[in-house]
C-alpha cells in the first residue's frame, strides 16, 4: 500500500528568542500604538488600523518576523523564486478574557502570520480550519476537520491566506495581543 499527500498545506511555527527589556520596550510601543488614536475599542478588545505603519519597535519586529517568514520559506524550499516577499497590513489585536477573535482570508495573501506578545497558557490559541472539502466527508476519528495552534509568548505560526483561520476564546486573566499580517510574493 502506497499514501501519497496531494497539495499539502504548510504551517510555519517557532518561538522568537526576546529579551526581557526588548519586550518591555514591545509592549510599551504597543500601548503607544493603542493610546495613539490608531486603533478601535471592539467588543472583543481592541484592533490597531492595519493601513498605519508600526514605528519604532513594534516596526523591528514587523521587519524580524518578515525574515523569519523568508528563513522558514527557504528552508522548506529551498531558495524561493521569487523577487520579493513584503509583510503588509500588520496590526495588533489585543483580546480581552472569556471574547474571541476571527481573522478574515484575504485572497490577495500568498500566506497569513501572526506573532502571540502577551498570552499564558489559557490565552486565544489560533484555530484553523481544512480548507478542503474532505471536512464534510472524513470521520472525525481520521482526519480532524481542524487544527489548534497554543499560544506562547513569542511563538509565531504562518499559514496559506486561503485557510479559514480565527482565535479560540481567551479563558486567560489577561489580555492575548497578537500581531497579525499578512504576506505577498511579487
Amino acid at each position: 500500500m502506497k499514501t501519497t499527500t496531494l497539495f499539502p498545506e504548510i504551517l510555519f511555527t517557532g518561538t522568537l528568542e526576546i529579551e526581557h527589556d526588548i519586550n518591555q520596550k514591545i509592549l510599551a510601543g504597543i500601548e503607544k500604538l493603542k493610546d495613539s488614536g490608531a486603533s478601535t475599542e471592539t467588543h472583543f478588545g481592541w484592533i490597531s488600523n492595519p493601513d498605519v505603519p508600526l514605528k519604532g519597535d513594534l516596526k523591528s519586529l514587523q521587519v524580524l518576523i518578515g525574515r523569519t517568514f523568508l528563513s522558514n520559506l527557504q528552508h522548506t524550499f529551498g531558495k524561493v523564486p521569487t523577487k520579493k516577499i513584503n509583510c503588509v497590513q500588520p496590526y495588533v489585536s489585543s483580546i480581552k478574557p472569556d471574547h474571541t477573535f476571527n481573522i478574515e482570508t484575504n485572497p490577495k495573501y500568498f500566506y497569513t502570520g501572526c506573532l502571540w506578545v502577551q498570552t499564558s497558557d489559557k490565552g486565544s490559541c489560533l484555530w484553523i480550519e481544512d480548507p478542503s472539502a474532505k471536512r464534510y466527508s472524513s470521520p472525525y476519528a481520521y482526519q480532524k476537520p481542524s487544527h489548534i495552534e497554543k499560544a506562547v509568548q513569542y511563538k509565531y505560526a504562518f499559514w496559506p491566506s486561503h485557510m479559514f483561520t480565527g482565535y479560540t476564546p481567551n479563558n486567560s486573566m489577561i489580555n492575548s495581543i497578537i500581531i497579525n499580517m499578512g504576506f505577498t510574493a511579487t
